[in-house]
């Protein structure tokens, strides 16, 4: 059987995310949870840079085309405020409004009002989630892939450490090889994007890869619900 680099990348993208926002709702001093966290949201994002190229030439609305993130996000919101969570992390703590609200800017203005757009944001400390992160993955991904994803994860450590300044030098260096590590797995999709894999491994990457954003809204209920009883 055999699964995309896509799908490795995605599941990669899913458990630094999970480890990410344990240490962001539950353990906020822990930073080493926090660093491995910070793989996530570029694989996402160049993901959905991705769909959006590839939705570029349908003749349908972005509203259209996005309405699976859209309905999710406002089930989401709806389940959270009937289930009493805090209102911040339900809205401003979301990366899926980030990506929609910054993708329909990508589409429908220039490539600088997204990065005008996210500073503004982080001046005003509205802090819609990883606006920054996004930003900077719009703004260099027209670049050829060699080159975008070195500008790309250059900035999110930039980013990352303009955002945790407390930052060790041992977090320090295994964020940089965590991005190493990311971007060579970007290389080998390029270059191929199948892999053969067991029946097993198949279920447990292709999975989890096809219903990411189920398992992204699941795991941020469970979250706040561990959160609201600690």
């Amino acid at each position: 059987m055999e699964i995309k680099y896509r799908d490795i990348l995605k599941i990669i993208g899913i458990i630094t995310m999970i480890i990410d926002h344990i240490g962001y709702y539950l353990l906020p001093d822990n930073l080493w949870l926090r660093v491995i966290g910070r793989v996530a949201m570029p694989i996402f994002g160049i993901l959905f840079m991705e769909g959006l190229e590839r939705n570029k030439q349908e003749n349908k609305g972005y509203i259209h085309r996005q309405k699976q993130l859209i309905i999710a996000t406002i089930t989401y919101i709806i389940i959270g405020l009937l289930a009493g969570f805090n209102s911040y992390y339900l809205l401003f703590s979301n990366i899926i409004i980030t990506f929609i609200l910054m993708g329909w800017l990508y589409l429908n203005a220039e490539r600088w009002s997204v990065v005008v757009f996210a500073i503004v944001i982080q001046l005003l400390q509205f802090k819609l989630d990883s606006s920054l992160y996004f930003a900077s993955i719009i703004f260099y991904y027209q670049y050829p892939p060699k080159e975008r994803y070195l500008f790309i994860y250059s900035l999110c450590f930039a980013i990352s450490y303009y955002l945790f300044p407390s930052l060790s030098y041992p977090q320090l260096i295994l964020l940089i090889l965590l991005y190493y590590l990311s971007i060579k797995l970007w290389d080998y999709r390029d270059i191929s994007d199948k892999i053969k894999v067991s029946g097993w491994a198949y279920t447990l990457i292709r999975y989890p890869s096809k219903y990411s954003l189920e398992v992204y809204y699941l795991h941020i209920l469970a979250l706040l619900g561990l959160q609201q009883l600690l």
